[in-house]
């Protein structure tokens, strides 16, 4: 379990970017953040990977304050939490294998990370990794000879082959097609599912939140603003998030999604019934 606990980040004397902001995420969770351009979702990431220090507050991993400032606990921290970018961030010149590997990278000495030679158990776990989002036949395929949406999902093998608890997405999906960013989402809620890993995804898109998530954080101004489920995202949350969206097919997408989610549910808890016998 991942908790932040009163996270704020300010830029020297400029206005807060985040304001003291408090959530969890469970195992096996897929937790969608939305909010506008400058709310604070990348920076949001950035702090609890470390990849910037946040001014105060902390983040736990199962309980263990991970919020130190010294570069053993950053280089412990980042064991632990694996990225998703946007741009991918591959080697174009590699392998899909190579590129996945480098998420084994803090297991294995220096040395033979320079050497490129891996031990057989670490090559195992990534080809394991890469068969789980759906590229085995790429395995041995350059970088640069993918698509976009391919490359996106082997930047979700490579945090998989990281083994970490947590996985940070930053709007994963942005530089996508519709087609590409549904698989790419679908597979990074599957991995998060069958490994049990908590995922934190940044994205903009608010159909693909409330279709995919199994929670969604709004952020407006540095500030947490909404914290629930899908379902319970109305128009009026939407123009929180999103200050001064009025826009009337935004609020019909949002009830005709909110009415889906429930039919959903209300259909699985009656087929749960049934096959339990309470229906007998």
């Amino acid at each position: 379990m991942i908790e932040v606990k009163n996270l704020c980040k300010s830029y020297h004397a400029e206005q807060p970017v985040l304001r003291d902001i408090s959530f969890k995420v469970e195992a096996g969770e897929f937790v969608v953040v939305l909010g506008p351009s400058g709310a604070g979702k990348s920076t949001l990431l950035r702090c609890i990977n470390h990849l910037t220090l946040p001014s105060g507050g902390a983040i736990l991993i199962n309980g263990e304050d991970c919020s130190g400032k010294n570069r053993r606990a950053q280089r412990q921290l980042r064991q632990r939490v694996a990225m998703v970018f946007q741009h991918h961030n591959l080697i174009e010149r590699l392998s899909v294998i190579k590129n996945v590997l480098t998420g084994r990278m803090a297991r294995v000495p220096f040395w033979a990370c320079l050497l490129q030679l891996f031990p057989s158990a670490d090559v195992e776990a990534c080809r394991l990794a890469i068969k789980q989002v759906g590229l085995e036949e790429k395995t041995l395929a350059r970088a640069d000879s993918l698509s976009g949406g391919q490359k996106q999902r082997v930047g979700i093998a490579r945090a998989l082959a990281q083994e970490p608890e947590l996985i940070l997405a930053d709007e994963p999906v942005a530089s996508l097609d519709p087609k590409s960013s549904r698989e790419t989402l679908s597979y990074l809620r599957e991995v998060s599912q069958k490994r049990n890993i908590a995922v934190l995804c940044n994205l903009h898109q608010i159909d693909y939140a409330m279709e995919y998530a199994t929670r969604i954080i709004g952020l407006s101004d540095g500030k947490l603003v909404f914290d629930d489920l899908p379902q319970n995202l109305t128009p009026e949350v939407i123009e929180a998030i999103y200050p001064g969206l009025r826009d009337d097919n935004v609020s019909k997408l949002v009830l005709r999604m909110s009415k889906a989610i429930n039919n959903k549910n209300e259909a699985e808890a009656e087929n749960s019934a049934r096959s339990g016998g309470l229906y007998a």
